[in-house]
């Protein structure tokens, strides 16, 4: 691996306590702020490492670089989730760590981490002696980082001498001898592998894997990654690999419809969602004396309102004892949390469906804002069969509650409604006896269902569905 930065011994025998006042930390909060502001802007260019600036080679690359905002609420995320709150504690993780960004990219979320130091109270005289290394494939944007990094330099009176830029592949990088703990961060590509290169199906799981792998315990990981790592079969075992660290595993969830985090992640479109349709977690990964696990609702937000989200940390819930599967839940909500904790063990939905029957519903196999009931067949539709209409109404009663959507938005991918998915919602006893006394309404509600109906054209098909969200029970209920 090239480096293109000096590489000094990383030294242990400086000790400074210079913090700053109000004043002086806004105005050289500023100028990181313009660090940060430049590589957003040059996200664009960077993105294409080849002279001929091909959008395959690009994509191929996994390169989307990280927009300002989202960096910073990456770090603000990073800093709550550990407690640093002060100049006191945010230098002890000066001084004990070693920051490593396996790709570096346009350097959004590494001069971000130096706003967020200064924020956190530290003078430059102390955040200058930051150790960290910034590794990317791309040496035109290394070569964009060392210059914003002098420019940070002439403008404090300072050397960042303990930072090391780095050309090559992550994936052969050594952590440098040193006794300070390894803090690995950043945006990894989310670009699929080739079959038979890796084990994993995106290149994403591998920067992870190699970040645990040379992590000096306790273990410290803050990574932008697809939401896929909270829910897909494909990595089941990294995420049973993480949850066997004796760590705090937080996940902040993020739809990509209104708005998504990417909106300069493909630079030759204009409409946001367009900019990048990956739906994105940010997984935190620190040390802890009790192995937590905790989670965000999938948020979704509009272009209004992307400003007061990333400005602000979710709200997390505690899914340490979730064992409905073994995904790490998105919960929408502390009341769906409770109830799929507590009702782990009750009989599925999945045992009230039968194979063909008079009794049947047909249902969406896409979701957005309710769950759409049809009267005919498309071809991609889920259609379930009951034994009787006592069982057809619980499970209309159930598919159309405020409830079974929550459990949706928990358990599922914000888009696509599963046969796996509805088979496998449990049924409280108390929630099936709420149901038996709710028969009456719900049989009123299905044939007046005409009324509830919404018509869409999807892909040049008029397509009919019956929306009950506005009248169905919640099914949030105290159990007896």
């Amino acid at each position: 691996m090239n480096d293109l930065s000096p590489s000094p011994p990383i030294r242990h025998d400086v000790h400074e306590t210079t913090t700053c006042s109000v004043g002086s930390t806004s105005v050289w909060a500023l100028d990181a702020q313009v660090a940060v502001s430049a590589a957003e802007t040059a996200e664009a260019e960077l993105s294409y490492s080849s002279e001929c600036k091909s959008e395959s080679k690009r994509k191929l690359a996994g390169a989307y670089y990280t927009p300002a905002d989202v960096a910073d609420h990456f770090w603000q995320i990073f800093f709550e989730r550990r407690n640093i709150a002060s100049s006191l504690s945010a230098q002890d993780l000066l001084e004990g760590a070693h920051f490593v960004e396996p790709s570096a990219g346009a350097g959004a979320l590494f001069f971000s981490l130096i706003k967020g130091l200064i924020n956190q109270g530290l003078s430059p005289q102390i955040v200058r002696l930051i150790s960290a290394d910034l590794v990317d494939i791309n040496q035109q944007a290394l070569e964009f980082i060392r210059d914003q990094i002098e420019t940070l330099e002439q403008c404090w009176d300072i050397k960042f001498d303990r930072v090391r830029l780095i050309h090559g592949d992550f994936r052969s990088y050594e952590f440098p001898a040193t006794d300070r703990f390894g803090v690995f961060f950043g945006n990894p590509p989310f670009v699929a592998n080739q079959k038979g290169s890796s084990k994993w199906k995106n290149l994403y799981a591998d920067f992870i894997e190699r970040s645990l792998e040379l992590s000096r315990k306790p273990a410290h990981l803050h990574f932008i990654v697809p939401l896929s790592i909270a829910f897909s079969r494909d990595y089941s075992a990294l995420r049973s690999r993480l949850q066997r660290l004796n760590s705090e595993i937080s996940i902040s969830n993020y739809d990509n419809i209104p708005d998504t985090l990417f909106k300069s992640g493909k630079p030759k479109h204009t409409n946001t969602n367009k900019a990048n349709s990956q739906r994105c977690s940010i997984l935190s990964v620190a040390p802890a004396k009790t192995p937590r696990v905790y989670a965000s609702a999938l948020q979704r937000w509009s272009k209004g309102e992307r400003t007061s989200l990333l400005s602000s940390v979710p709200t997390f819930y505690d899914v340490t004892d979730y064992r409905l599967d073994d995904q790490i839940p998105r919960p929408a909500n502390q009341l769906i949390a409770d109830y799929l904790r507590a009702s782990f063990d009750e009989k599925r939905l999945g045992s009230l469906i039968c194979g063909s029957s008079r009794y049947r519903l047909t249902i969406g196999s896409v979701a957005r804002n309710y769950i759409g009931f049809r009267d005919e067949l498309d071809g991609s539709s889920n259609v379930l069969g009951f034994g009787s209409e006592k069982d057809f109404l619980t499970a209309l009663g159930v598919l159309s509650s405020r409830l079974f959507f929550d459990y949706w938005l928990t358990v599922g991918d914000g888009f696509h409604l599963t046969k796996s998915t509805i088979f496998n919602f449990p049924l409280a006893q108390h929630l099936e006896e709420e149901l038996q006394r709710l028969q009456p309404e719900v049989l009123k509600m299905w044939k007046n269902r005409n009324r509830f109906q919404k018509e869409k054209l999807n892909n040049g098909r008029q397509t009919r569905s019956f929306d009950f969200s506005a009248v169905a029970p919640s099914l949030y209920v105290n159990r007896r």
